[in-house]
């Protein structure tokens, strides 16, 4: 709630960590805290944390420990959601150990690590993760169809996009080939839908921005008849591909 909110703020705890490196039941406590909620997620959080226990004579032994953890946001307003992650350990002033929980903030030179042909693969995770569920009539057909506007950057055209929305129960066409949009003339009585017709989808990109070295932000527009919603979406690159997150910027309307 309070990372939506674009609230940061710290929360200092004590706890023991055990001679197995664990934390008791009902050792955890909050020193100080900037806000309820920060304290119930260090709440939640510390006693799951496996630590390296002291030793003493060459013994593991059970010691208090004290940690600050402070919670943090970028500086960029049109910064996307992003699940949390550790973006530094340090020693706050005091010498007690910091942890910064957060989401990344934009890299100088993000742009330079990525090729077009990856741009392009990003834009693809994220419209397939975003295209609506395929429906099929009694005789097998798809009843769900994805127009799409051309990618950003792709100078081919988009047969792997078309191929990779393409499913049993949907098909994916280029705007060109976009079937008709009946819900926006309910006054033409001369071309009225046919039984159980459901209006196309048109998917688009506006925005493809390099946040990262293997985060990119992207926003974009999901429009069925009278209605559209807005994404802004990261795709974070990792070995076995692209992982998509992706946040509603505006609800739809009709």
């Amino acid at each position: 709630m309070l990372l939506r909110a674009h609230v940061t703020g710290t929360a200092r705890v004590r706890f023991v960590v055990d001679s197995a490196g664990h934390v008791p039941y009902g050792s955890f406590t909050v020193v100080e805290s900037t806000h309820d909620l920060f304290s119930h997620s260090a709440k939640s959080a510390v006693p799951k944390w496996t630590f390296t226990p002291a030793t003493l004579r060459g013994r593991p032994v059970a010691t208090r420990y004290e940690q600050l953890i402070a919670f943090s946001l970028p500086s960029d307003s049109n910064a996307p959601f992003l699940p949390p992650t550790v973006l530094a350990s340090d020693t706050a002033p005091g010498g007690v150990p910091r942890i910064v929980i957060g989401t990344p903030d934009r890299e100088p030179g993000a742009s330079l690590q990525f090729t077009n042909a990856e741009l392009l693969d990003a834009q693809r995770a994220v419209l397939v993760a975003l295209a609506p569920a395929p429906m099929v009539d009694s005789a097998g057909r798809s009843r769900v169809t994805v127009c799409l506007t051309r990618e950003r950057g792709d100078q081919e055209g988009d047969t792997a996009l078309l191929q990779a929305l393409t499913v049993p129960g949907r098909r994916a066409v280029i705007l060109r080939d976009c079937p008709r949009t009946y819900a926006r003339m309910p006054l033409d009585l001369e071309h009225r839908p046919p039984p159980g017709w459901i209006d196309p989808v048109v998917m688009s990109v506006a925005r493809v921005d390099e946040w990262t070295a293997s985060i990119v932000v992207l926003d974009v527009g999901v429009s069925q008849g009278t209605g559209t919603h807005k994404y802004r979406c990261a795709a974070t690159r990792d070995p076995s591909g692209w992982r998509t997150d992706c946040t509603a910027l505006r609800v739809p309307f009709s």
